[in-house]
């Protein structure tokens, strides 16, 4: 008799599991404040939700990956916090094939700076997703359409639902501010791209070496090309597509740059966005030695519609920078600099 009470006490707490939160290990804060988010303005409460960073979730000695196995089959929603941290992660896209294999009800909640893109190659390419920091489908998708249509939870009372818009407001200011201390920018992570504009594949050429990028450049007619190119390039190309839509005017893109032998005077430097639409452009000196340079990312001089569908940066020589038509240019330190805390 105790045997089978146990085991109908059990039955019950797990039926009464309805989240589960597939996320990033890495993404601890976010993580926390979610679920804190989901107990105190969706009123859920905390023995409803599995997330392995809460306490006890599993219990020590617990085979790890049969407990989410069990709680994912129990559970009667899967929310994703999608981030770059958890698309980078093998396990974490086992976990969203499993959820998306075995249950009705999942939600992917996409964190800036990705945007709905980031899901093309994964199983969930034709779910609707929400944005993390996005107020409105937090309350309006998310609530409304996710929980209460399919009887997850209750709807709240009107008193209740005032105070969840707050929470949901309070929420996405702290996403906005997670991302913009957590911004992960590398440039070591992103192949550079040589081009020259009349095609000539021995006009350009790229060496990269411990984050130094050298562009060579030869802007001489050729038999083949006898129109030389009006600009040779090295692009940084961004999949998915960055937002820098939270960087307010203190911030600002920097890096160094030097032309050993004087053969390069100039240095075009470009921001695109969207469907590789130019929206600012810069020239700047170069000398022999190594000297910062500096971008401010100012919301005046880039719209922040702009800034949020970064696509390329791309440094740009054209023939009048160049002397005796052959050059060689040198860049490095390529960051996102400024004080963070007021992202």
């Amino acid at each position: 008799y105790k045997c089978s009470a146990n085991i109908i006490n059990e039955e019950i707490r797990r039926k009464q599991m309805k989240f589960l939160i597939s996320h990033s290990s890495k993404d601890k804060e976010l993580v926390l404040s979610f679920i804190d988010l989901l107990t105190k303005g969706f009123c859920v409460n905390a023995e409803d939700i599995f997330c392995t960073l809460m306490d006890d979730a599993l219990q020590a000695g617990e085979d790890f990956i049969k407990g989410i196995k069990d709680e994912l089959h129990d559970s009667e929603i899967v929310l994703f916090l999608i981030t770059e941290n958890y698309i980078a992660s093998k396990f974490c896209i086992m976990e969203m094939g499993a959820a998306w294999a075995y249950k009705d009800n999942i939600v992917p909640l996409i964190v800036p700076s990705l945007d709905f893109s980031i899901l093309a190659d994964t199983p969930l390419r034709t779910t609707h997703a929400y944005k993390l920091d996005d107020a409105g489908a937090i309350f309006n998708g998310l609530y409304t359409k996710k929980l209460i249509e399919k009887n997850i939870i209750q709807r709240l009372s009107v008193k209740q639902e005032r105070e969840l818009l707050d929470c949901i407001e309070k929420f996405t200011k702290e996403v906005k501010k997670y991302v913009q201390n957590n911004c992960v920018f590398d440039f070591k992570e992103f192949k550079a791209i040589r081009f020259a504009q009349n095609g000539d594949p021995e006009a350009a050429r790229i060496e990269c070496k411990d984050g130094t990028h050298k562009l060579f450049c030869d802007f001489r007619p050729k038999e083949f090309y006898p129109m030389p190119s009006n600009f040779i390039g090295c692009i940084f190309r961004f999949t998915p597509h960055k937002n820098w839509g939270a960087i307010s005017d203190d911030g600002h893109f920097e890096f160094e740059c030097r032309s050993e032998d004087l053969s390069v005077n100039k240095i075009t430097v470009e921001f695109k966005y969207g469907d590789f639409i130019k929206f600012y452009e810069s020239t700047f000196k170069v000398t022999n030695e190594y000297r910062s340079i500096c971008i401010p990312i100012e919301n005046l001089l880039m719209p922040k519609k702009y800034l949020e569908d970064i696509c390329e940066i791309c440094f740009v020589i054209r023939p009048g920078f160049v002397d005796n038509h052959i050059g060689q240019i040198e860049f490095k330190n390529l960051q996102l600099k400024g004080d963070r805390s007021k992202w």
